[in-house]
């Protein structure tokens, strides 16, 4: 099976994990207020960004600039 990064996730991993951080942290918090925009999902950190241009939210994520919403504690 194909991995993402030599070293880290297969595809299948990181679809599941994805999944999962979303479920659990990310989707009662956008549900509402980010109705039809985009969620990147780090699924190595389970930080998140949501944008309406999937391509801004995927820069700020590969960057590390998070927005303050979406960083998860500690």
């Amino acid at each position: 099976m194909r991995r993402v990064r030599e070293g880290t996730y297969t595809t299948v991993e990181v679809v599941r994990l994805g999944r999962e951080i979303y479920e659990r942290k990310v989707r009662a918090l956008v549900k509402v207020t980010h109705n039809g925009e985009f969620v990147v999902v780090d699924v190595s950190t389970g930080d998140w960004e949501v944008d309406e241009d999937d391509v801004a939210a995927s820069a700020r994520s590969l960057r590390g600039t998070r927005t303050p919403c979406c960083t998860s504690p500690g």
